[in-house]
């Protein structure tokens, strides 16, 4: 057997152990805080407030270099369990775990929603062409903005995938109580006046 395979083998669900499924959960809900941390971030500083920068185009290419990188992490968030011979750390690899079947069920329906978000299907969501790739006939064709969504549909994602890790959590006997929407440790505003600041200095 060579390295690549037993490699494989060792990564088999079954073979995880508990603190190996531990450390997977930490990981994932610690990215998972990660990225919601950026989301607010980004939000505060330009969604909410861009008109107070007037044509520093600087904070622009920042807005738009952290929306991309938003929606890269929706997309890996929600990956494949499978990517070739890898194990991706994704919704889709905890739902191979063997779970009680209520709490089974309760993953399942969520991993659902959080997929459903991110998967409009390839001939209507152009991301998974543009976001790791620059597929030209993509960018010939599309008409849409990358980061388009409903509004508001990106708060019910940050919720599901919350549930999700808390879900998970409380089947595995996990005590901490800190959850991925926790803003106590929001300094967005802090920053959003240090750019003020130094843009009144000009």
């Amino acid at each position: 057997m060579d390295e690549q395979a037993r490699q494989n083998k060792e990564m088999e669900i079954e073979n995880l152990t508990k603190n190996e499924k531990n450390k997977c959960i930490v990981e994932f809900k610690t990215r998972s805080y990660f990225v919601y941390r950026i989301y607010r971030t980004n939000k505060l500083l330009f969604e909410e407030n861009m008109e107070s920068y007037g044509n520093c185009d600087s904070l622009k290419f920042i807005n738009n270099a952290l929306v991309d990188h938003i929606l890269l992490q929706f997309h890996i968030i929600t990956d494949p369990a499978n990517f070739k011979k890898d194990k991706n750390l994704s919704v889709f690899f905890f739902l191979e775990w063997p779970w009680e079947q209520e709490v089974k069920s309760k993953l399942e329906s969520l991993g659902h929603k959080l997929n459903t978000f991110v998967d409009f299907g390839r001939d209507k969501n152009p991301r998974h062409k543009l976001l790791a790739h620059w597929d030209v006939a993509t960018i010939l064709s599309v008409q849409e903005p990358l980061g388009s969504f409903p509004e508001g549909n990106e708060i019910e994602f940050f919720q599901n995938l919350n549930e999700f890790i808390q879900t998970m959590q409380k089947a595995m006997g996990h005590k901490d109580e800190w959850n991925i929407l926790s803003d106590k440790k929001a300094d967005g505003k802090d920053l959003l006046s240090v750019i003020n600041t130094g843009s009144k200095l000009k």
